[in-house]
């Protein structure tokens, strides 16, 4: 392996670790930090950064729920659950399919920061408001 590659990969992990520990520390997905970080790096056009940013967001997602399912209460409402993952797989297709075909990449690079905006505000605002 030459010096390059192992630079790269210190950096990737260097990376990785910094969006792990924000994301632990302010109790929020990694997702929303990866796709910022890959736009400013210049890693690749916006509609590739925001499908690998879903992939990265869907992998966390599965494990949190299977780590959650190791403690599943006696009285869970399937219906409910069923109606909410069909939601969001709806959703979901309808919201990568839009950005894939309508949207220019700029407009997925403004619509990403707005988002990122809002969780940070939410964040911002939830930890200001324990101070109170």
């Amino acid at each position: 392996m030459d010096k390059k590659s192992k630079n790269l990969i210190v950096k990737n992990v260097l990376l990785g670790g910094v969006i792990g520990f924000l994301s632990g520390m302010v109790g929020i997905g990694g997702g929303i930090f990866l796709s910022p970080l890959l736009n400013l790096l210049r890693w690749d056009g916006p509609k590739k950064i925001a499908a690998t940013a879903s992939v990265f967001i869907l992998v966390n997602s599965v494990s949190g729920i299977a780590g959650q399912m190791a403690q599943l209460p006696a009285n869970i409402n399937y219906v409910r659950i069923l109606a909410l993952g069909v939601a969001v797989f709806l959703g979901g297709q309808l919201g990568s399919r839009t950005g894939s075909v309508r949207f220019n990449p700029l407009t997925v690079r403004r619509i990403t920061a707005i988002l990122v905006f809002i969780a940070g505000t939410e964040v911002l605002w939830k930890h200001l408001h324990l101070v109170d």
